[in-house]
């Protein structure tokens, strides 16, 4: 999942412990559990709200604790932009329930060639040989396919390994989570002014190949 916009690289361990002598928020419950949707971005307001200061008004960081805590967020976003050599552009929604992603490089493939990759991480050249062999499940040979689906979606809650993408499924609620996260999306694109939209320059991307392959 490193790299990549899924929850087994998104999903992080949050653990609030609050200084014995200090007055806790109203909201704060030591040895509870919350299932809130928060994003990392979220523990800066949270922050800043603690020490009594008021965020930016143009800040999307979200106070999730505290006097200044709203109602929880009903989505979490995420990108993944060029890594080393390897140009890609995948943004991501994630709500209580669902994951929505759309693969804007869907010919970048999850085995797309990384030098830094293919060095470091012994499993893709296994990966690369196994499938070679013919010796990969079915689950697994996915990983090598040589295209990205334009879209997926996952249903966390049934699904929690993220291996059935239901984008194109027939299933009428399918289709309408996934069309009301894709829109949502594409709110936030324009919302926060995603660079993304605009590639980098390609002495940028040489300087990476050539430092790559060295």
């Amino acid at each position: 999942g490193h790299h990549w916009c899924y929850d087994s690289r998104e999903r992080v361990p949050l653990i609030v412990r609050w200084p014995a002598n200090f007055p806790a928020p109203p909201d704060y419950r030591a040895g509870t559990v919350s299932d809130r949707l928060v994003s990392l971005l979220d523990l800066t307001a949270t922050t800043l709200s603690f020490a009594g200061v008021k965020k930016p008004a143009a800040m999307q960081s979200e106070s999730f604790l505290g006097p200044d805590a709203g109602a929880p967020r009903r989505y979490a976003f995420s990108a993944r932009d060029r890594c080393d050599d390897v140009p890609q552009r995948i943004r991501s929604v994630r709500s209580t329930r669902y994951r929505y992603i759309h693969n804007f490089m869907p010919e970048t493939s999850f085995s797309h060639l990384s030098r830094y990759k293919e060095v470091n991480y012994s499993v893709m050249p296994l990966l690369r040989q196994l499938h070679a062999e013919g010796k990969l499940t079915p689950v697994q040979a996915v990983l090598m396919a040589p295209r990205l689906p334009d879209e997926e979606l996952y249903d966390l809650e049934n699904d929690p390994f993220e291996i059935h993408n239901l984008a194109a499924s027939a299933d009428p609620e399918h289709q309408r989570v996934r069309a009301e996260m894709s829109a949502a999306l594409d709110q936030w694109i324009e919302s926060s002014n995603d660079q993304g939209r605009t590639p980098e320059p390609a002495d940028v991307l040489r300087q990476w190949t050539e430092s790559s392959h060295d």
